[in-house]
């Protein structure tokens, strides 16, 4: 399912000067065009989630979704997934991911266990469309953490900008200025790990998105926890 171009190249030193990486073409073509069209389907039950002064956007049930969908879930969930992960990005996500002292990490500065010893992962099916936005709290319990987010774009290829919003943007807390955004774009699975101090937000889409041919998109976001 995976493109083999992300199994055959290590790209942890990327991420590990940045903290941060886009992997372009995700999917293998037939298998993006396929989970596109299933998160088209009419069949999968989406309820707008709020409250508006923290979020507003539609949240797919999970216990209905298309077979592809579920099975790309399954995958992102799964204990290999966290291996990989742990590999592509220096974290301890899993017990069997090499440590500071294996291999030819030198750096360390990402790879650092934060001493929470129990991985786990929360995935969301996400719709965003005209109106959608979700807004940053110190009070997140969400950003109470290390973490790195996960976000699966499906949906928003060729035509999308910033000027559309439905970016993610992250800002460190008590200041305003933008440490790093992330434009949607079809197929693509951006990686960013983030500090307690760190908040992110998703920009409101505005009334441009209504003159697109595809007037929304789709994303799979996971957290993953060390």
């Amino acid at each position: 399912m995976i493109s083999e171009i992300y199994v055959q190249t290590d790209v942890k030193k990327r991420f590990e000067e940045d903290s941060e990486i886009e992997l372009t073409d995700f999917l293998q073509e037939e298998k993006y065009k396929a989970l596109m069209a299933a998160l088209e389907d009419d069949k999968i039950d989406w309820s707008l989630v709020g409250p508006a002064n923290k979020r507003n956007f539609y949240l797919a049930e999970q216990g209905k979704l298309p077979l592809i969908v579920a099975e790309f879930l399954r995958i992102i969930q799964s204990d290999a997934a966290f291996l990989v992960l742990s590999n592509l990005t220096g974290l301890r996500l899993h017990p069997l991911a090499p440590t500071d002292d294996e291999g030819d990490n030198d750096s360390g500065s990402n790879s650092v266990s934060n001493g929470g010893g129990n991985p786990r992962c929360r995935t969301e099916v996400r719709r965003w469309e005209h109106g959608c936005y979700t807004l940053a709290h110190d009070t997140d319990s969400e950003m109470q953490d290390f973490a790195l987010d996960v976000m699966m774009y499906v949906g928003c290829d060729n035509e999308w900008s910033f000027d559309n919003g439905g970016y993610t943007s992250y800002i460190a807390k008590g200041e305003d200025d933008e440490l790093l955004s992330v434009c949607p774009s079809g197929n693509s699975l951006a990686l960013v790990y983030r500090d307690k101090d760190t908040m992110r937000f998703v920009k409101h889409m505005n009334h441009r998105v209504t003159k697109l041919s595809l007037p929304r998109f789709y994303e799979i976001n996971s957290v993953y926890y060390e």
